[in-house]
């Protein structure tokens, strides 16, 4: 198969495995309930998590993680072939995998093109990444790190995953081993990420806000 036949193949079957909406399937086939109607509306893990319990809060994101893994796993077994002679042209096979799968989580058909947040399904993306691209496991492991450290310190999910994603960025602009097809990768994942979780973040900050005010009376 030609180059760009291949890039094809990737982008549509990345896609296609980001928009499976887990979220959706796992609380319509076991609670028999459309979560769009509940809690915030969103089918990612946060809202099955707060409408249905944790267990299935963690479910939903390890499904949505695996898919984004997949995803990349799928883009290596179609790349291999230029892996050692064309190293970039494999990675950006990798990059765009996983651009996709995010891209069909957060817009997906399957549901009108709305969907996710994204967030879980880069975390699978990434891992994934790491997985066939070494230079990246420096990184990773210092987001991971920082999740685990804010996590048990914060007691927030959302925002020890933010907290490593920020870290992750950070360090991809000036860790030298990274190119400069990774960093736009990046950049775009994370711009995507920013915008889908704005009202999260005004979310939190009125929470902080209210307990200051609290705690200053």
């Amino acid at each position: 198969m030609m180059l760009w036949p291949k890039f094809f193949v990737i982008v549509c079957a990345s896609y296609v495995l980001g928009s499976i909406p887990y979220g959706f399937i796992i609380a319509k086939l076991f609670k028999k309930i459309d979560i769009r109607t509940v809690g915030s509306g969103n089918v990612g893990a946060k809202n099955l998590a707060r409408v249905l319990g944790r267990r299935w809060g963690i479910i939903t994101f390890l499904m949505d993680a695996l898919k984004g893994s997949v995803a990349v796993i799928t883009a290596h077994l179609i790349m291999r072939e230029y892996k050692y002679f064309q190293p970039s042209i494999y990675e950006m096979g990798l990059i765009v995998a996983g651009l996709f799968s995010v891209i069909g989580h957060n817009w997906t058909i399957l549901l009108g093109f709305k969907g996710g947040k994204g967030l879980s399904t880069s975390i699978g993306v990434l891992l994934a990444l790491s997985l066939f691209l070494p230079y990246l496991r420096v990184i990773s492991f210092a987001g991971i790190g920082t999740f685990v450290i804010a996590f048990l310190v914060l007691k927030n999910h959302f925002i020890s995953a933010s907290l490593a994603i920020v870290i992750y960025f950070l360090l991809c602009f000036i860790y030298p081993l990274i190119n400069i097809q990774y960093k736009i990768f990046i950049f775009l994942l994370s711009f995507i990420l920013l915008v889908r979780h704005t009202d999260n973040f005004k979310d939190i900050s009125k929470k902080y806000r209210a307990q200051a005010l609290k705690n200053a009376e």
